[in-house]
């Protein structure tokens, strides 16, 4: 093998090493190239500044009139009054009035039981009582008489007590004889033994009075008690109301204690309603008593509160004036919480008439209805407590009870104690640093706000 054939190899791989460094060298001057033609220079500049949110604000104002709030309730009678018969017997007349659902008058006759019976034992005791008080005067004239026999046979006494007092003086003893003196003795002692007699006999006739007059107010007594069963054969209604239930017909028989009929008072009605408590220390914060009084209320006692009470009828509403005035019971209700309360509507006859929440006057009366138990009413209630209140628009409580303030072009979120919300916005309670009167409140929606942010207000507000 020559030299030159053992060159070529070498020659070869010399060549192959050469063309990869070349193409290497220039991949690396392409992408150098293309790195150094794509690297622009960016200057950073002063950041734009965020354009100050227009927010339309509204002004709060003082809540002069307290805290507005409704409940439902329900309309039941004031009382109810079971009438029962106090005596047994045959029904003999029922009035047409007792019936279920009529009215009735105080003082009317519903029912009158058979009275002979009865009007017979009145007229047997009558003649009882007649014969006692007869034999009290016999026995008072024979009082009298025992008494005059007593003071005849008491001066008889004086007389033989005399008579044998001049025997015993006599100092002759032939003057008088003994039996003289025995018989003017003997004479002393019939007569003291007759005054003894008569004074017994005295006793024994005061002792037979006290006995006769006892008799006589037994039968006095028991004539009462006739005269009373007479007068109860007729029931009377006790008040004027509405004859819930009838429990006899006329020829029919009753016992004693058998319940007859069932009125209910008209005259006024009460509202059953419930609070929460909430709404009850809002009317407990209403009727703090002055210093000088607060010895007299009990912890037990109600704030009274003027309310009224609503009867809707599509867009007509009735409204009767009533007193939120006592609790239903003296706990709270173990399932809803809640405090169960009475309204008492005085005059169920006065109502006032409103049309779509509008009141119209000179309402014909015969047009408006009675309040009757069982209707279902709202209660409207206002409540006034000792605290400042504020009153901003519905929009600007925002979620989670927070208000949007504008203070000085600058926004301030506050979070705030709801009292009460109605159809002309929400109330709140005053408190420091909390929206106040005079404060402007932000109304309208912002994107993302935060505590300092700077605002402006739309001039229009």
């Amino acid at each position: 093998m020559t030299s030159s054939d053992k060159s070529a190899p070498t020659s070869r791989w010399f060549e192959i090493l050469f063309r990869t460094a070349a193409s290497i060298a220039l991949l690396a001057a392409g992408v150098g190239g293309c790195l150094m033609m794509g690297k622009v220079e960016t200057h950073r500049g002063a950041e734009p500044e965020a354009p100050v949110p227009i927010v339309e604000v509204a002004v709060a104002q003082e809540q002069n009139d307290g805290i507005p709030f409704s409940v439902d309730g329900v309309v039941v009678p004031y009382r109810q009054v079971e009438i029962a018969a106090e005596v047994s017997g045959r029904v003999e007349y029922k009035a047409d009035e007792c019936r279920g659902g009529r009215t009735v008058r105080q003082g009317q006759l519903l029912l009158r039981i058979d009275s002979r019976n009865y009007q017979l034992e009145v007229n047997r005791l009558q003649q009882e009582l007649t014969q006692a008080k007869g034999t009290l005067e016999e026995l008072e004239v024979q009082v009298e008489n025992a008494k005059t026999q007593i003071e005849l046979a008491a001066e008889d006494l004086k007389i033989r007590q005399r008579e044998l007092k001049r025997y015993a003086e006599v100092n002759d003893p032939g003057a008088v004889s003994g039996a003289e003196v025995d018989t003017a003795r003997r004479n002393e002692l019939s007569a003291r033994n007759t005054l003894e007699t008569q004074r017994d006999r005295l006793q024994e006739l005061e002792s037979t009075r006290t006995r006769l007059e006892s008799v006589r107010d037994l039968v006095q007594v028991n004539l009462d008690k006739a005269q009373l069963d007479l007068k109860r054969c007729e029931i009377y209604a006790p008040i004027e109301g509405i004859v819930v239930s009838d429990e006899v017909e006329q020829d029919g028989y009753v016992q004693q204690g058998t319940p007859v009929v069932v009125l209910q008072d008209t005259s006024q009605v009460e509202v059953a309603c419930k609070l929460y408590m909430s709404q009850m220390n809002w009317l407990w914060q209403s009727s703090n008593p002055a210093d000088g009084d607060a010895e007299g209320v009990s912890a037990f006692d109600f704030p009274a509160t003027p309310v009224e009470v609503v009867y809707d009828l599509g867009a007509t509403s009735y409204v009767w004036d009533g007193v939120l005035q006592r609790y239903e019971a003296a706990g709270i209700d173990e399932q809803t919480r809640m405090a169960p309360c009475r309204v008492q509507v005085k005059n169920p006859l006065e109502a006032r008439l409103e049309v779509d929440s509008q009141a119209v006057e000179d309402a014909p009366r015969r047009s408006l209805p009675t309040l009757m138990t069982g209707m279902f009413v709202e209660v409207r209630v206002r409540a006034t407590p000792n605290t400042t209140l504020v009153r901003i628009p519905q929009q600007g409580l925002q979620p989670g009870n927070k208000v949007w303030v504008v203070r000085d072009g600058e926004l301030v979120i506050t979070n705030v104690r709801l009292a009460g919300r109605d159809g002309e916005g929400a109330v709140i309670y005053g408190a420091q640093g909390g929206p106040m009167p005079g404060d402007q409140v932000i109304v309208s929606p912002m994107a993302a706000p935060r505590e300092g942010q700077r605002v402006e207000v739309h001039k229009d507000a």
